[in-house]
């Protein structure tokens, strides 16, 4: 699995002068057949557990706001190229506002 920041859709700052990011972020499952089970069965099975455990989710940051659902979407990136070249692909992507100047606690 891989975990990448596709954008910052917008910025803003307050009067108290914490700014706020709002991020789409991306997590993308890549796996291949193995002897207990078939690439696409691994990659289906990680993307629900990842699906499962994104909800009102901080990361343990305090700085991050809580995922909210409704901003939860996962998509089956499958393509002839990517099953010739023996994997499953699955993106997964969310938005989350992460705060900054308040200080980390």
């Amino acid at each position: 699995m891989r975990v990448a920041i596709e954008n910052t859709q917008s910025v803003s700052v307050d009067g108290q002068g914490i700014q706020e990011a709002k991020l789409l972020m991306a997590a993308y499952v890549i796996c291949s057949d193995t002897s207990d089970a078939p690439r696409h069965k691994s990659a289906l099975a990680i993307t629900e557990a990842i699906v499962e455990l994104l909800p009102f989710n901080r990361f343990g940051e305090n700085n991050l706001k809580p995922v909210s659902p409704a901003s939860i979407s996962a998509e089956n990136l499958y393509s002839g190229e990517i099953d010739r070249k023996g994997i499953a692909l699955w993106g997964i992507s969310w938005e989350q506002i992460i705060r900054k100047g308040m200080g980390r606690n």
